[in-house]
This record gives C-alpha cells, structure tokens and sequence, in this order.
C-alpha cells in the first residue's frame, strides 16, 4: 500500500492511496482521500486494485 500526494488539475494537492505490486511495482488505481477513514481507503484501493486484476485476467479469478 503506498500513500501519495499529487497535483490535480486546479494545482491543488490531494492524498491519494493505491496499491503496489511487490513483484513488478505496478500501480493500482489511485483512490482519493476525502475525509474517510484511512482503513476505509486501504480496504477501497485493495478493491479498486482486484477489480483491475479481474478485467486484465478474467479467467483467472
């Protein structure tokens, strides 16, 4: 799980999370942090980052 912050668009900074693969370092999608629970969004990016799996290997999960 890794824990950024980035600019968006307005030049704002925002805290986001996503998941990392600990084998090949690809990033899962990036979920931002509106005022909820960090374990909320820990248990969010795990989802975003299984939904990502499933579309790139159907048939595997």
């Amino acid at each position: 799980m890794r824990r950024q912050s980035r600019l968006t668009a307005d030049g704002c900074e925002e805290i986001i999370y996503r998941v990392v693969c600990p084998v090949c370092g690809q990033l899962g999608p990036a979920i931002p942090a509106l005022d909820e629970a960090e374990e909320r969004l820990i248990a969010k990016a795990i989802e975003a980052w299984n939904a990502m799996m499933a579309r790139v290997s159907p048939f595997e999960s």
